[in-house]
């Protein structure tokens, strides 16, 4: 295989993989808006009812866990994309 192929196969591996990254992103987005927007909507329903007993934080704290760990896993992807960029361009010298 040529240097040229070898670049070319390269490249393409990278912008496939910068593709999945976009995914994760807007995934990780979308999951954090709808996880605002619910909460919020919870804790006005508790505010409106009586404001009780803080029943609003079970899923708040559930679910948070569930963002944290989405978080954690899209920052892991990241860092896993940064590293194999390095990795590449040391490959091609520059």
């Amino acid at each position: 295989m040529s240097d040229a192929f070898d670049r070319a196969v390269m490249r393409d591996e990278f912008a496939r993989r910068a593709g999945a990254l976009d995914g994760c992103r807007i995934g990780f987005w979308v999951h954090a808006t709808v996880f605002v927007a619910v909460n919020l909507m919870l804790f006005v329903i508790w505010l409106v009812t009586g404001a009780g007993f803080p029943w609003f934080l079970f899923p708040l704290l559930g679910w948070g866990i569930g963002m944290a760990v989405h978080a954690a896993v899209y920052r892991a992807k990241v860092n896993s994309h940064w590293e194999e960029l390095a990795r590449i361009r040391a490959g091609w010298g520059g």
